[in-house]
């Protein structure tokens, strides 16, 4: 394997793969990036002044239970902004969770 030459700062690491898989080795520059996704209520939940979101990490997806079926696929795409997270998976304890990175 070859390192790069010349300025390292063209250097963009991994193309392939996604976001979140090259987030999690810590192969790409910037773990800042913006879905930039806004949650609106409904009518009912106006109605209700309630509104309610789950996140399940093992379909990586929200939901609205009664306030519609809404389901969004990603975590990244039910947020407006995010800095510094990614998905981890440990295979060897059976878990998925979204974490920080480090510096």
């Amino acid at each position: 394997m070859k390192e790069p030459t010349g300025d390292s700062s063209n250097y963009s690491g991994r193309q392939s793969g996604s976001l979140a898989w090259r987030l999690g080795r810590g192969e790409t520059h910037s773990t800042n990036f913006s879905g930039g996704y806004v949650w609106r209520p409904n009518a009912v939940e106006i109605k209700n002044r309630c509104i309610h979101i789950q996140y399940c990490t093992g379909t990586d997806s929200y939901k609205r239970p009664g306030g519609g079926d809404d389901v969004i696929k990603g975590w990244q795409n039910g947020a407006f902004a995010v800095d510094s997270i990614f998905m981890k998976e440990e295979k060897d304890w059976k878990m998925l969770y979204l974490a920080r990175a480090g510096e």
